[in-house]
């Protein structure tokens, strides 16, 4: 379906409701895919309240509660934060412009949790460096890979890039700037060896316009999701890695350096001084530290590596060892 418009009003909700959801995606800060994205969540909460005889133009606390019990009934910790905090923003909304929630302060004993990386896998670095440096793995892999890692990037970041994106400076160091979740650009200075592997990427491409796609598909244009690497992550099988895993993996990694500087990588990875969600991904460089040091210890003591689930060393064993094999599996491809 066309834009966030076209998608609520193709609904049957009521026209106040349809008004209030429009108003909404217009009155806080997001991309229009973002806004495509929220639209689906706020038409789903006007049904669910529409089914307990409610609608936003009559929203209470006691309404918001519910859906926070059946939103935490229904969906994985990941659509929770989403579906949670959009609910939060939208009363706020609706306490600001339409009418008044009785003691919206109540609503900080709504919480949506954190989004994540409880949910995806995350390699140590020793893994990730065995990955990226994997004979066999082709060229544009490997490229997609060094950039995702890199500038801490969502999957969808680097395909619309374009070769006159980056910028040099005077001391020749790269920059570029990205906007995909929200309207606020993130400048992301890029490393020599993400330089590097451009600079051999775009000279396997041959000669190519500066306005051109970093990553064009076969017969030109950009791609619409990243379908190779995708294909790559299946062909590997390793349990729940995927390019959204990367993000999680670079920053927990970022996270647990010794010269870690919390503003650079708050800047780097959402675009401002500070995040909440950085606890997390601290909490999570912390278990990757204890589940190394059980391992060295021969320990085969139950750990909760990255606040994912209960898992065994066994199974981070099978792991690794998939990735000692992903050389013979590219090469048999």
């Amino acid at each position: 379906m066309g834009s966030y418009r076209d998608r609520v009003n193709h609904t049957d909700l009521s026209d106040e409701e349809k008004k209030i959801i429009i108003g909404f995606l217009e009155w806080r800060t997001m991309n229009d895919k973002t806004r495509k994205s929220r639209s689906s969540i706020l038409i789903v909460l006007a049904m669910a309240l529409r089914e307990q005889g409610s609608s936003y133009s009559t929203l209470s606390m006691n309404d918001i509660k519910t859906l926070d019990t059946l939103i935490k009934s229904r969906y994985k910790k990941n659509s929770q934060q989403t579906y949670i905090t959009t609910l939060k923003a939208v009363a706020v909304y609706l306490d600001e412009e339409h009418h008044p929630i009785e003691k919206i302060n109540k609503l900080k004993s709504i919480r949506s949790g954190s989004a994540s990386p409880g949910d995806k896998t995350i390699l140590s670095e020793v893994d990730w460096i065995k990955l990226l440096n994997s004979p066999g793995l082709k060229m544009r892999d490997r490229v997609m890979l060094q950039l995702l890692y890199d500038g801490f990037h969502r999957p969808g970041e680097i395909l619309k890039l374009k070769w006159s994106d980056f910028t040099r400076n005077e001391q020749g160091e790269v920059s570029y700037s990205i906007t995909f979740k929200t309207d606020k650009p993130r400048q992301i200075a890029q490393s020599v060896e993400t330089t590097n592997i451009l600079s051999l990427w775009r000279r396997e491409l041959g000669t190519v316009s500066d306005d051109s796609p970093v990553f064009p598909k076969r017969g030109g244009g950009f791609y619409t999701s990243i379908d190779p690497l995708n294909r790559l992550f299946r062909k590997i099988g390793i349990e729940k890695f995927t390019p959204g895993s990367i993000r999680n993996t670079a920053i927990t990694h970022d996270v647990e350096r010794p010269d870690h500087n919390p503003s650079a990588t708050c800047f780097k990875a959402w675009g401002k001084a500070t995040n909440p969600m950085l606890s997390t991904y601290a909490a999570k460089a912390d278990s990757l530290k204890l589940q190394r040091q059980k391992l060295k210890k021969g320990e085969v003591a139950r750990v909760i590596p990255f606040g994912i689930e209960d898992r065994t060393v066994k199974d981070m064993v099978e792991m690794q060892r998939r990735l000692a094999i992903l050389e013979k599996l590219m090469q048999d491809k």
